[in-house]
């Protein structure tokens, strides 16, 4: 059995991007996986993200997902470790009805685009939401956005008018829960007057900071 330890995509935009300021332990037995931009020569890439070297940090913004995982196996991610708490993190759900109907494509776009202005400047490490209509046939619409400088990006859409519907967000921001929260509720808040005749009740919200949490493991045969 060999040991493969794994990063999650929604995660490496944070912490690999602290890499440069982040202090690494004195002694021998350490070893750098990521320099800036450099060190993807040090995994195997599992999934369709567009790993690539930007900005003297390792991103990814397209593609359903992926992980990055080591060639060897290692007991200590201290830098994937401090990135994660650095994290607030926020899970919530939206009702959204319109009597004659509204844009689905529309309102994912505004509103993630509100919530990443409202969160600035804190870097977003992974913001995503999902309209699922009331009377679909599991069809949904969805949005992401794994970078602050980004754009919010469409990766499924709606074409037909939605008269009702569930909304589920994800966010994980470098930022306190609080700050999360605060974003969320007032862009939500905010719909209604930017499309005329839409109502947005908030069913449920969380936000919370995990802490510094144990690296993930997988054996594989």
């Amino acid at each position: 059995m060999k040991r493969l330890s794994i990063f999650t995509a929604g995660l490496l935009v944070v912490a690999f991007a602290l890499v440069g300021c982040s202090s690494q332990p004195s002694g021998s037995g350490w070893v750098t996986l990521i320099d800036g931009g450099k060190g993807l020569e040090n995994f195997n890439r599992i999934g369709d993200a567009n790993w690539r070297a930007e900005g003297g940090a390792v991103v990814a913004d397209k593609g359903k997902g992926g992980h990055l995982v080591t060639k060897e196996s290692y007991k200590d991610y201290e830098i994937y470790a401090e990135g994660e708490a650095l994290l607030g993190w926020l899970n919530a759900t939206v009702q959204l009805t319109h009597a004659t109907g509204f844009s689905a494509d529309e309102v994912l776009e505004a509103l993630a685009g509100d919530i990443q202005q409202r969160l600035a400047p804190a870097e977003i490490a992974h913001l995503k939401m999902t309209l699922s209509p009331a009377d679909g046939l599991g069809d949904i619409a969805a949005i992401n956005l794994v970078r602050s400088d980004l754009v919010p990006e469409l990766s499924l859409s709606l074409e037909a008018p939605v008269t009702s519907g569930q909304l589920i967000v994800n966010a994980r921001a470098e930022a306190a829960p609080e700050a999360l929260r605060d974003a969320v509720n007032a862009a939500v808040a905010a719909l209604p007057a930017r499309f005329a005749g839409l109502t947005a009740q908030l069913e449920h919200l969380e936000h919370f900071r995990p802490g510094k949490p144990t690296p993930t493991h997988r054996d594989v045969a």
